[in-house]
């Protein structure tokens, strides 16, 4: 026994459809199958299918006049037939229910929606949505391999300070603040740059019948300005010299975080390759754009070429409704 079972799309007469009864000596078995086509109509006018549903009544009459007129005498017009397996499909009714009291095909299509059939039978998107749930513990497993590697270097660079370039409250008293007033020494290269140009300058113009004459003046430091500035000039080149090595425990670090980076990559190129098909895909997908802290062009770009494509298959279909 074959069952018309259709859920979504526009009416269907499908070739695979039972031929009705046409013996007229089964005419209880039509007046079985019109008591049944009537209840089918009457709860899906009267009962909560879902938001928004109202049954096609046209439709429906149409459909209930054919069976009618099959459970008085045993006629099938074409046109009849017709109107009533678009009716049924259209609303997801069983063929083999209303005309042979068969219930198997109703209990067969509920089980396909079920929890059960569900876990058995992957997810289209299936890869893509478990890829999309490592990348962002991929993520934040790059970056956290990344700070530690910053920090052994900068802890490292922020080492051995020679007591000369400790800040004294006298540097500032000679014109000289670092550019981080919590800072203990003297490190950064903008402030070793002002340490390294103590003068200043002063610049006069004027005017003559000719042109302009442009004077600029050498105003050399003061003697304790400049002991003090050759003084951290030496010590912060020696110390920079000493820490541009690679520290302790950098090198496996730096090793670590290249592995991470290697495996979040080939998790985002895995995803921005799949082709999404579903909507769950899709936002599967774009959350991992949201999780990418750099350029997600890739992301995005993958998301609307699978939009297009989604588009694209369901176009035909949308286009018969």
């Amino acid at each position: 026994m074959t069952t018309l079972i259709h859920e979504s799309g526009p009416p269907v007469s499908s070739p695979c459809a039972p031929a009705m009864p046409t013996d007229q000596t089964e005419q209880n078995d039509r007046a079985a199958a019109l008591v049944r086509m009537e209840q089918v109509v009457d709860l899906l006018r009267t009962c909560y299918v879902r938001e928004g549903w109202k049954i096609d009544d046209v439709a429906a009459e149409r459909a209930l006049d054919f069976v009618r007129q099959y459970a008085k005498d045993g006629s099938e017009s074409d046109e009849g037939r017709e109107a009533a397996l678009q009716f049924l499909g259209s609303h997801g009714q069983s063929l083999d229910w209303i005309f042979c009291g068969d219930v198997g095909g109703m209990i067969c299509r509920l089980a396909k929606n079920s929890e059960r059939a569900t876990s058995l039978v992957p997810h289209p998107d299936a890869k893509i949505i478990e890829l999309a749930r490592q990348y962002p513990a991929a993520v934040n497993e790059r970056r956290r391999l990344g700070v530690i590697m910053d920090e052994i270097k900068e802890a490292y660079r922020m080492s051995g300070f020679p007591e000369s370039l400790r800040i004294r409250p006298t540097d500032a008293a000679l014109g000289r603040t670092p550019w981080q007033d919590t800072d203990e020494f003297w490190h950064r290269p903008c402030d070793i740059d002002k340490w390294r140009s103590v003068n200043t300058y002063d610049c006069t113009r004027e005017d003559t019948a000719d042109g302009i004459v442009m004077t600029l003046r050498t105003i050399k430091a003061s003697a304790k300005l400049q002991a003090r500035a050759e003084e951290i000039v030496a010590a912060y080149d020696q110390w920079d010299a000493k820490h541009q090595g690679t520290p302790k425990g950098y090198g496996p670090a730096k090793q670590a975080y290249k592995k991470a980076d290697k495996v979040e990559t080939k998790i985002e190129k895995q995803i921005v390759e799949l082709k999404a098909t579903t909507i769950e895909g899709l936002i599967a997908k774009s959350r991992c754009a949201e999780v990418y802290e750099f350029d997600d062009t890739a992301f995005m770009v993958s998301v609307a070429e699978d939009l297009v494509a989604l588009g694209t298959r369901t176009a035909p279909i949308a286009a018969l409704a």
